[in-house]
């Protein structure tokens, strides 16, 4: 049986819906529209945090890959200072592309299948690229701030201006977003969770 009690006063009407229970105690019921309501709001919410992580992720993680390889390839000899920042460019460029192909295989492995097999050797093969990438920046951070580099083409301290600058500025974005994205996971810790 069900009723709504109103409060005596005119101006504010507060209902509440009640449900009389057997033994005739009367208990607060939630309108199943606001409970429909709010969980539609949290599985948008969730899917839009998944959505903007994606695209933040993979959109700066691709391009970033594929100009630090071409960086890398076009200045190969133009470091003599320190031969091996190309190489690190370009081992760090295609450690990135490896990270989104991972990614990529890990949420469809999580969301069309259900073997956990699956899922933990992606799990573990995702970690083990995520550590050797942390790894490979902070060698390039060291590279980097140890370089002497020289103007002169001919001296063997010489680093070409535009690999240098573009190395400085592809750690520093790769600092920041490693930092945006590790606040979006924070931020958004139970978008990833099915729950």
């Amino acid at each position: 049986m069900h009723r709504i009690e109103e409060n005596g006063n005119d101006e504010v009407q507060n209902q509440y819906k009640l449900e009389e229970e057997e033994g005739g105690k009367v208990r607060e019921v939630s309108p199943p529209c606001y409970q429909s309501m709010c969980e539609a709001c949290r599985i948008k919410g969730r899917i839009a945090c998944q959505i903007l992580m994606i695209i933040l992720f993979t959109g700066s993680f691709i391009g970033f890959s594929i100009a630090n390889i071409c960086i890398g390839v076009a200045y190969m000899e133009e470091c003599p200072s320190e031969p091996l920042i190309p190489i690190f460019l370009i081992v760090f460029g295609g450690a990135a592309l490896l990270i989104i192909a991972c990614m990529a295989f890990i949420m469809f492995v999580m969301f069309c299948t259900d073997t956990p097999c699956c899922n933990i050797c992606a799990g573990v093969l995702f970690f083990i690229l995520v550590l050797f990438y942390l790894a490979w920046l902070g060698v390039g951070t060291y590279w980097c701030a140890t370089l002497n580099r020289n103007g002169d083409p001919e001296s063997d301290t010489y680093c070409n201006y535009t690999l240098y600058a573009y190395l400085v500025s592809d750690i520093s974005i790769s600092y920041v977003l490693l930092l945006v994205f590790l606040g979006l996971m924070i931020c958004c810790r139970d978008c990833w969770c099915k729950k």
